[in-house]
């Protein structure tokens, strides 16, 4: 069975030709492919120039499917070196083909629906799929050129895709760039990414954020400053300076960054205008972190020694404070429905925050949690991991298809939804400081100053960090090699010491 699309440049054939591994590209993708690594673009088997003949059946039958029926004189096949015969072998016979089906009429029907609503339709189709719609008839050709198509899978498969006015909002090639830059981070080869380097805070950063193309750190320079990932060389947009010890936590929103400090304060700052547009101020202690509520509009909950509500539009020294929290605030955060989860060293508690006078309930205190959804995956002080069901707590061992992932040394074990040992990833050579996860990859980065992607079962590549060695006019490291991690399907951002460097595996 023929496949009629090249997975190089996702059009139908030019001048095919096939590996020996089987494989069919454009001849020209090929030679491109060539330059950048001696593979198959599809199975990574070695090949060599020169490359095969074109594959004249494959032609063929590409001709076939776009309604032309290539008949050969029988000459060709009784052809005996008569030059005569290889001038009839030369003329193609087109030959009508009546349809069996009416394609006009679904192609009609489809097309008037409302684009959103056909768009919709193809999304339950692959990628794949879908460009094999095109080989049906003009009309369904005509379907799948559809930018509204193409735009939904893009929204489907890459959601923070951000090129659009480069590529003039063709969404069809914006997926074409999407699909290259995927390939591209699922290999980490040589020559598949750009490495920035992002210098300018003198401390060692202690905080990090990014939306899109905008990205903030937190530095013990007591300074936030705000960086743009678009740029070729590390530009430093702004610089806040309003705090007066170190950064201990950020949160980065659209289009603003407030961040907490040692020196108990939380400031806003505006990303557009670079102005300071907000202070509050707790009694005593440093900022633990710092969250909004995504249900209420403004809402922002920080942590100190103890746990307030500030209306972030306005200033004042008063706040709201939540009833029955006991004991010292550890951390806190919401998970994706709005429920509000602050952990203790008593008690790990649920809030809804629409009635703050008691929790809905409230679980033992943990070191570590992260909820999600449905669940709540929390180590212990024994090193253990424990899964709470949301909606039917305590304990369950339910089966779900999400995955997790810890460390305790260099390697890092994953486990399935039920807490089943799933893998164990063993390549870092030191203490494993941070770790990201997915939907296909798993981020890491380590005391021996790499950050590595794996599968759930193997590492794919390795990125370095640069020398282990600390130079005299370099502060000295809170934490050594690469403290922190952040990843979107074109980047991989890692935090080594003062400096953030930027893997970029978009090219284009």
């Amino acid at each position: 069975m023929y496949d009629f699309n090249c997975w190089v440049c996702f059009d139908l054939f030019t001048d095919p030709v096939t590996l020996f591994c089987q494989h069919s590209f454009c001849k020209a993708c090929l030679e491109k492919s060539y330059k950048l690594e001696p593979y198959c673009p599809f199975c990574k088997l070695e090949f060599q120039l020169p490359l095969p003949p074109i594959d004249k059946a494959l032609n063929k039958r590409i001709l076939k499917l776009k309604g032309i029926d290539v008949v050969d004189s029988d000459s060709e096949e009784k052809n005996n070196g008569n030059t005569n015969n290889n001038e009839n072998n030369n003329n193609i016979n087109v030959v009508a083909q009546s349809p069996q089906i009416n394609i006009k009429k679904i192609t009609f029907d489809i097309l008037s629906l409302p684009a959103t609503i056909y768009a919709q339709i193809f999304l339950y189709f692959t990628t794949k799929e879908i460009l094999g719609f095109s080989f049906v008839s003009k009309e369904f050709n005509k379907i799948i050129n559809h930018s509204w198509i193409w735009k939904a899978k893009l929204l489907q498969d890459a959601q923070f895709f951000t090129s659009l006015e480069k590529y003039n909002y063709d969404y069809k090639k914006c997926y074409q760039i999407h699909y290259k830059n995927e390939k591209n981070s699922n290999k980490g080869a040589s020559g598949t990414f750009k490495m920035i380097p992002f210098r300018g805070h003198t401390q060692p950063i202690t905080a990090i954020d990014h939306i899109g193309n905008i990205m903030c750190t937190g530095s013990v320079d007591n300074t936030v400053k705000v960086w743009d990932l678009t740029a070729k060389k590390n530009n430093n947009i702004f610089t806040f300076t309003g705090h007066t010890d170190r950064i201990t936590c950020l949160k980065q929103r659209q289009y603003s960054v407030t961040s907490g400090s040692a020196d108990s304060s939380v400031r806003i700052n505006d990303l557009e205008s670079g102005i300071e547009t907000n202070v509050f101020k707790h009694n005593s202690g440093e900022i633990k972190s710092i969250n909004y509520n995504s249900n209420i509009e403004g809402q922002l909950i920080t942590c100190g020694e103890k746990l307030l509500i500030w209306d972030h539009r306005r200033s004042g020294k008063e706040s709201d404070r939540m009833l029955g929290i006991y004991g010292e605030v550890i951390s806190a955060q919401f998970n994706t429905d709005g429920l509000f989860f602050t952990n203790t060293v008593d008690y790990l508690d649920a809030w809804d925050m629409r009635k703050q006078d008691k929790p809905l309930y409230r679980l033992p205190g943990v070191q570590w949690f992260q909820p999600t959804k449905d669940f709540i995956f929390a180590t212990t002080a024994s090193d253990s991991i424990i899964k709470y069901d949301i909606k039917n707590v305590p304990l369950i061992i339910s089966a779900t298809n999400d995955t997790v992932a810890y460390s305790k040394s260099n390697s890092v074990t994953v486990l399935d939804g039920n807490l089943n040992h799933y893998s164990t990833l063993s390549n870092h050579t030191n203490r494993v400081n941070s770790i990201l996860i997915d939907n296909s990859k798993i981020v890491t980065g380590s005391m021996d100053n790499t950050i590595k992607v794996w599968d759930k079962r193997n590492r794919l590549y390795s990125l370095l960090g640069g020398s282990n060695m600390v130079n005299e006019s370099d502060p000295v490291p809170l934490v050594s090699g690469c403290s922190n991690v952040r990843y979107d399907r074109t980047r991989i951002i890692g935090v080594f010491n003062h400096l953030v460097r930027l893997y970029n595996f978009n090219l284009d």
